[in-house]
């Protein structure tokens, strides 16, 4: 993971929640932090329209105020991906383009708020997608959490 996303991922979770004695404590900017970004994740994996032995993992951080995704993604068992996406699980529709976080595993990337703010609203109606040559319609995938 690069370093930049590294503490990108470490500032959205340290505003999240403090735990201690079993209850949740907000830091003093938690509310405004989480408002701001969310981290999803997805278990990728493939089937018998992918990659059968295919396995992987993406980490999102999610910033609407900011328009920004930032994708870290591994994979294994697969050829180097060549396209990443965020799909829409109803019609299938990419609604992200992740394609750059495939060049060193990681990266931001552009999105319209409203479109970060639906995923953020519902993460389990959106899958994680990678694809290959020899998969072009999607080697790896799983749902968002």
């Amino acid at each position: 993971m690069s370093t930049g996303l590294s503490r990108t991922i470490a500032a959205a979770l340290a505003g999240l929640l403090t735990v201690g004695s079993g209850v949740a404590l907000a830091s003093p900017g938690a509310a405004t932090e989480s408002a701001r970004a969310r981290l999803l994740t997805a278990s990728l994996a493939g089937s018998s329209a992918g990659d059968a032995d295919g396995s992987g993992q993406a980490s999102l951080v999610m910033r609407a105020r900011r328009g920004l995704v930032c994708a870290d993604m591994s994979w294994s068992g697969i050829q180097r991906p060549s396209a990443a996406h965020i799909h829409r699980a109803s019609d299938g529709a990419v609604v992200v383009t992740l394609t750059t976080a495939l060049a060193d595993g990681s990266a931001c990337v552009g999105a319209p708020t409203a479109t970060i703010r639906a995923i953020n609203a519902n993460p389990r109606a959106y899958y994680v997608n990678l694809h290959n040559s020899t998969h072009s319609g999607g080697a790896i995938q799983g749902a968002l959490r």
